[in-house]
């Protein structure tokens, strides 16, 4: 047997379950870690299995296998740089199968680190760009004069905050200067 390692795979919007099924067919191993969301419509509310990764199927493969799983319908890409796919760590995919099988309730969030680039998407500070700082307790966002070598930091909660690259706020850049929504 060939050395086996896990990969993300890139998967047709919304297709990750049939992906990860038509791969299956092939004899490769895969896994789409899930979550329960309940989603309400105007007229009703459904409780629904969603991809924690959404756009994403982990598919454990050799690399005689690559061409295989690139050639799966709704597979576009193999994760990587510099056009080489880059496995995922072993132990990251232990940690998400060891999360899914304990039945605790699970959800997306996003990778927020201290010293992360955020902005602010809601509340009265909407808008604003700075560096998140978090201790034991809180999480503040950090605001600085670059000429004055000072800042101020203000609590918030994360839900507020998002990498300043993947801001929700660019998707309505006039809003984020303060003009009302109509």
């Amino acid at each position: 047997m060939h050395d086996t390692r896990w990969y993300a795979l890139t998967a047709r919007h919304q297709h990750e379950k049939p992906v990860s099924a038509a791969l299956a067919i092939r004899s490769l191993q895969t896994f789409v870690p899930v979550y329960v969301a309940r989603r309400r419509w105007s007229d009703r509310t459904r409780t629904l299995e969603l991809p924690l990764f959404p756009g994403y199927v982990f598919c454990s493969m050799s690399a005689d296998q690559r061409a295989l799983a690139l050639s799966t319908p709704g597979v576009t890409s193999i994760v990587g740089f510099g056009g080489k796919p880059e496995p995922v760590p072993g132990f990251e995919i232990d940690n998400l199968m060891t999360i899914a099988a304990s039945g605790l309730p699970v959800e997306p969030c996003k990778l927020l680190k201290a010293g992360d680039e955020v902005t602010i998407d809601d509340g009265p500070l909407r808008g604003l760009r700075g560096k998140l700082l978090r201790d034991a307790d809180r999480n503040q966002l950090i605001v600085g004069v670059q000429l004055l070598q000072r800042a101020i930091a203000v609590t918030l909660s994360l839900d507020q905050a998002w990498p300043a690259e993947n801001s929700r706020m660019q998707a309505q850049p006039e809003r984020a200067r303060g003009a009302k929504a109509s």
